[in-house]
């Protein structure tokens, strides 16, 4: 155990587990693979859909942990009010907005535009969201909306939607309270804590190999450069599916051969 599998090595992968007497039975999404599932512009999108669609005919379950799951919908959230906030700039929207918005929103353009090119999400991110909040009033105020009503129309049953979507395509949570009979032992902070400890990896990365690590026929997938770089330094962790390109690029840190 302790190896990267690259998306086009999956199905010899899958049959040799199952040859050796040790098959894999399922996969633990990370954070950014979801987002790819469902984000359209995003470059891995397609690559992401049709490994999501051989994992299932291979017979896999398809899991989130209730991290990833949380960092999924912080996502979502950020994505929805970031489009619905930039149509307020736009002479044909139905809502009017103060001078002082209306600048907030555009100063904020300007740099999801850099991010753009810079090939990240035009999303904004809690700091940006946080300032246009405070430039808009609570309430309807001198003819203007307000904040809670954009909420209410840019959010309002739409993440419980997105939700609805991610189990009718079978992604399911897992947890030790419930899927027992894939648990060998409980995971435990101390455990996350070490693993993080080892390569500064974050933790919420780290409870995903931390749970890996306590679970049996389960492997992890992620388009992060963390995940196979922990399991490589780790390799009692677990098996890590990634890109081709994010497995030839770990050959050159020299890990240590167990």
């Amino acid at each position: 155990m302790g190896s990267v599998i690259s998306f086009s090595e999956i199905q010899d992968y899958i049959s040799m587990r199952k040859n050796s007497g040790n098959p894999v039975h399922g996969v633990i999404i990370d954070t950014n693979v979801l987002i790819a599932m469902t984000y359209e512009i995003q470059s891995e999108h397609d690559v992401i859909l049709d490994l999501i669609e051989l994992l299932m005919e291979e017979g896999l379950r398809l899991y989130t942990t209730v991290i990833t799951r949380s960092e999924f919908f912080d996502f979502q959230r950020r994505l929805l009010m970031t489009e619905g906030l930039l149509d307020l700039l736009d002479n044909s929207s139905h809502h009017r907005i103060s001078q002082r918005a209306s600048a907030t929103i555009n100063s904020r353009k300007a740099i999801l535009r850099r991010r753009v090119k810079a090939s990240r999400d035009p999303v904004f991110v809690d700091r940006e969201l946080k300032e246009m909040k405070r430039s808009f009033s609570a309430g309807p105020h001198s003819g203007a909306s307000g904040w809670l009503t954009l909420c209410q129309e840019f959010l309002s049953g739409k993440l419980l939607e997105i939700e609805e979507q991610l189990t009718s395509q079978g992604i399911e949570y897992l947890s030790p309270h419930h899927q027992t009979n894939v648990f060998v032992a409980k995971p435990s902070w101390a455990s996350a804590i070490k693993i993080a400890e080892t390569t500064a990896m974050s933790f919420s990365d780290s409870m995903i190999l931390n749970i890996l690590q306590f679970t049996k026929g389960l492997i992890a997938v992620s388009l992060d450069f963390d995940l196979g770089y922990a399991t490589l330094s780790q390799p009692e962790l677990g098996d890590v599916l990634a890109p081709k390109q994010l497995k030839a690029e770990y050959r050159r840190f020299h890990f240590p051969i167990a």
